[in-house]
C-alpha cells in the first residue's frame, strides 16, 4: 500500500516536473519571441528612420535648391528690369541724338547752300568789276600814248593835287576815292604801301571790295611815280583787274 502511494507520489512529481519544464520552455520561447519582435521592430525602426532621414535631407536639399532658384530668378528679374530701364534710357538718348543730328545736318545743308550762293555772287561781282574796269580803261586815254604828268593829277578841294589812281590797272573811281580818303594822294604814297595794307584799307570800307586784288598796285604806282609810263603800259597788257593772268 505504501509502495503504491510512493509510486503515485513519484509519478505525480514527475508529471509536475514535466509541467514545470514545459512552462519554462514556453516562457523562454515567449521571451525569445519578444526579444526577436523587439529586435525586428528596432531594425524596422532603424530602416524607416534612416529612410525618413534621407527623405528629410532630400526635401531640405530640394527646398534649398528651390529657394536658391527662386532667389536667382528674382535676381535675374531685377537685373533684367535694370537692363530694360537702361535700354529705354539709351533708346531715348539715341532718339534725342538723332533729332540733334538731323538739325545739324539741316543747318549744314543750309550753310553749304548759302556758301555756294555767296561764291556765285562773289564770282558775279568779280565779273562785273572786271567789266567795269574794262569800261573805265576803255574810256581813258590809250595806254600807248603816254599822258603828261599833269593829266595824272586831280585838283583837291583843299588846294593840293592828287594822283589819278585810275591810271592803275584794277582801280576805278570808287576805289580811287577810297584811297584818297585814306590819306593816299600821290603815286608815291600808294607805292609806299604793301598790298596787304591796301587790302586792309579797302576791306575797312566794306566787304564789297573783297574781290579786288591789289597785289600789283604798289609796283604800278612805283612805275607811275618814276614816270615810266611805257613800261607801265606794257606791263598792264599782262594784267587783268590789277592781277597777273594765271
Amino acid at each position: 500500500m505504501t509502495g503504491m502511494i510512493t509510486a503515485q507520489i513519484f509519478q505525480e512529481a514527475i508529471v509536475e516536473r514535466s509541467v514545470d519544464q514545459n512552462t519554462t520552455i514556453h516562457l523562454v520561447e515567449i521571451i525569445i519571441m519578444l526579444v526577436g519582435a523587439f529586435l525586428l521592430g528596432y531594425v524596422i525602426h532603424l530602416i524607416f528612420s534612416r529612410k525618413h532621414v534621407l527623405e528629410n535631407r532630400r526635401l531640405r536639399a530640394s527646398l534649398t535648391e528651390s529657394e536658391n532658384s527662386s532667389t536667382a530668378e528674382l535676381r535675374d528679374q531685377k537685373v533684367m528690369s535694370e537692363l530694360e530701364t537702361r535700354i529705354a534710357q539709351l533708346e531715348q538718348r539715341n532718339s534725342d541724338l538723332r533729332i540733334k543730328l538731323t538739325s545739324v545736318e539741316t543747318s549744314s545743308v543750309k550753310a553749304n547752300l548759302l556758301q555756294q550762293k555767296n561764291i556765285a555772287l562773289e564770282e558775279m561781282v568779280q565779273k562785273l568789276q572786271n567789266r567795269v574796269t574794262e569800261l573805265e580803261s576803255s574810256s581813258e586815254t590809250s595806254p600807248h600814248q603816254p599822258e603828261s604828268k599833269s593829266t595824272h593829277f586831280v585838283p583837291d578841294p583843299g588846294g593840293e593835287e592828287r594822283s589819278d589812281f585810275q591810271r592803275i590797272e584794277g582801280i576805278g573811281p570808287k576805289i580811287s576815292e577810297v584811297l584818297h580818303q585814306a590819306g593816299l594822294h600821290t603815286y608815291a604814297d600808294l607805292a609806299a604801301r604793301t598790298a596787304e595794307q591796301i587790302r586792309a584799307i579797302l576791306l575797312a570800307q566794306g566787304t564789297q571790295y573783297k574781290v579786288h586784288n591789289p597785289t600789283t598796285w604798289p609796283r604800278q604806282a612805283e612805275l607811275a611815280r618814276d614816270g615810266k609810263w611805257e613800261e607801265l603800259d606794257a606791263w598792264q597788257h599782262e594784267l587783268t583787274g590789277g592781277k597777273i593772268d594765271e
